[in-house]
């Protein structure tokens, strides 16, 4: 079997319905899901259809050409969903899932639940306060808090999953691809990306994954 991080059921489903209807409705055919569409509980999860139903839509997705890389993403986009390639880091902290990694100037922070990733054995555990939640600060821009600390917050995550998952020490670290729901896109703190010896990244992406996959560097 491919070497997948992460398949959350119920996002995949989320990114099924934005395909267009002819695509949608055959890929219903293909797909090994059981009706309704839900999350599979834990310990009864069909790994292998999970893995299959990802590869499926994602081909699908590819040949829509609307799948923009976070990279890619300026100031004014706000896109339903985004793809990233790159050496990332992975964490579990408080039952979350986090990965970290960079390309160019922008930074990438995914947030998920711990439950639905695959074959996490191994994957090094952290210390996140639960009551920094740059998911939740990203998508709650009506509240007092300023785009500032909003920033911070991020911006300490990200570097705190890249440092503990390995990505600053020297040796080789694994390359993943994969898609991701869009929160938000924040200016980086300097401060805090000095500690990861980062100061070229601007920007710092944040969303929660949809699925993650290892693939050849």
């Amino acid at each position: 079997m491919e070497n997948y991080w992460y398949i959350s059921d119920a996002k995949l489903e989320i990114l099924r319905q934005t395909l267009p209807r002819t695509w949608s409705q055959d890929l219903i055919i293909k797909l090994k899901f059981k009706s309704p569409w839900f999350e599979a509980e834990v310990g009864h999860r069909d790994v292998k259809a999970a893995v299959a139903n990802t590869k499926i839509i994602y081909e699908t997705l590819l040949k829509s050409g609307d799948l923009l890389d976070f990279s890619a993403l300026s100031e004014f986009d706000s896109p339903q969903f985004f793809s990233f390639r790159g050496h990332a880091s992975r964490m579990i902290s408080n039952e979350g899932y986090w990965i970290a990694l960079h390309r160019e100037s922008s930074a990438l922070l995914l947030g998920g639940s711990a439950k639905h990733a695959i074959g996490a054995s191994g994957t090094p555990e952290g210390s996140i306060s639960p009551s920094i939640n740059p998911l939740g600060a990203a998508t709650s821009l009506s509240t007092q808090e300023s785009a500032e600390s909003i920033s911070e917050k991020i911006s300490y995550v990200w570097q705190e999953v890249y440092r503990t998952g390995g990505a600053s020490a020297p040796g080789v670290v694994p390359q993943v691809e994969g898609v991701a729901l869009f929160a938000g896109r924040f200016p980086a703190s300097k401060r805090q990306l000095r500690r990861a010896g980062k100061l070229p990244i601007s920007n710092v992406v944040v969303g929660t994954p949809i699925f993650v996959k290892q693939v050849a560097s």
